[in-house]
């Protein structure tokens, strides 16, 4: 397991600088040289990672899958909710912020983490396993800044319901894609529209919810077999 050991020391030290340096906009410059020593522990070129980051040429496919899972993941929104975008450029902007702030953390769990778990154990499970390492992740974030001490029970279980969700998107993309860019995309157009939501059925999203899960398993193991060259 020294392999799955030295994908968390890689996935881990991003949040961690954010969260403890006081100096917070230097973090994108810390965690890189973190990030580049672990990649290399892991056998990873930088290089390479870079070129995936950002790659984005991809087939129709993949952009249509993500699209349909964000479509379903804001379904509540966009039938009883709106969208407070008061001027498109800084919705712009925060994305441009949530590929480096959260598009980064895709690098450590669905680029690196979750596909070495799928070595030794299913899809879901894997996914499962990801989503409370990724969970605690944050909680040890979240304690560290002081938000957690801000958020109420019934907000610690939206987000964490939230995270489950997400997992199960994120993870679904890019096993049947293979593409750390459409992951990346994915989580910062999560988090912008995250940001701009207002109202939402309750209902309805749980139902999408439900739905996302069944549509990331069966898109992950029965109804598509992954072949990179479809997507």
């Amino acid at each position: 397991m020294k392999k799955l050991d030295e994908s968390l020391v890689f996935c881990i030290p991003v949040k961690i600088r954010m969260a403890t340096a006081d100096h917070r906009y230097w973090w994108p410059i810390l965690s890189n040289l973190g990030t580049n020593h672990c990649l290399q522990i892991l056998g990873k070129n930088p290089q390479i990672v870079l070129r995936d980051f950002f790659n984005l040429k991809q087939r129709p496919g993949a952009y249509g899958l993500a699209i349909l899972l964000l479509a379903l993941d804001f379904a509540d929104v966009l039938v009883d909710g709106k969208f407070q975008i008061t001027l498109w450029y800084l919705s712009v902007l925060l994305f441009l912020k949530a590929l480096l702030i959260g598009g980064v953390e895709e690098i450590g769990w669905r680029y690196t983490f979750q596909p070495i778990l799928e070595e030794k154990i299913n899809y879901v499970l894997a996914t499962l396993v990801t989503f409370l390492a990724w969970g605690s992740w944050h909680f040890a974030y979240y304690y560290i800044d002081g938000t957690l001490a801000k958020l109420s029970l019934t907000g610690l279980a939206s987000f964490y319901l939230g995270l489950l969700i997400n997992s199960f998107i994120l993870s679904a993309l890019y096993r049947k894609t293979k593409s750390l860019w459409i992951c990346v995309m994915t989580h910062a157009l999560i988090n912008t529209l995250a940001q701009v939501s207002l109202g939402g059925n309750r209902f309805l999203a749980l139902a999408c919810q439900v739905l996302i899960i069944i549509l990331a398993i069966l898109v992950s193991t029965t109804w598509f077999k992954p072949r990179v060259h479809d997507f």
